[in-house]
């Protein structure tokens, strides 16, 4: 509904180290119910060197955005659905997904990886937009 990318257990109020990276319609523009990739317990490995600077947001903080620092290409290692263990090389925005939704089981939102002043000026931001005035 709200065009989001990725989404952790913990942001519906479920206590588990899941996400889910929904990667429908970014190739082709079709749904395929094998680009939605499941990640139970998952661990990043390693991470490459080369740093992307994106602008990342998220549906835990709807309306506010910002340019946030992350690995280009990472390896993650998981469950998958079936109980089956599996790893990927995430490159680019798959990889910015990834790490971004893996910080929300380690209790990190992305504003927490910006600068104190960006970050304070993101939740004056969020306060006045969901205030209601």
């Amino acid at each position: 509904e709200h065009n989001g990318l990725g989404l952790a257990a913990i942001q519906v109020g479920k206590p588990l180290r899941i996400f889910i990276i929904d990667w429908n319609q970014r190739e082709t523009g079709e749904k395929n119910r094998e680009k939605v990739f499941i990640f139970i317990n998952p661990e990043i490995l390693e991470c490459e060197d080369e740093i992307l600077s994106e602008k990342e947001g998220c549906l835990s903080l709807p309306g506010i955005s910002s340019d946030v620092e992350r690995f280009n290409k990472c390896k993650i290692k998981a469950i998958d659905i079936h109980g089956k263990e599996f790893s990927i090389e995430a490159e680019g925005l798959l990889s910015i997904a990834c790490q971004h939704e893996n910080d929300h089981l380690n209790g990190i939102l992305y504003i927490d990886r910006i600068s104190k002043l960006k970050k304070n000026f993101l939740i004056k931001k969020y306060k006045k937009l969901h205030s209601g005035k």
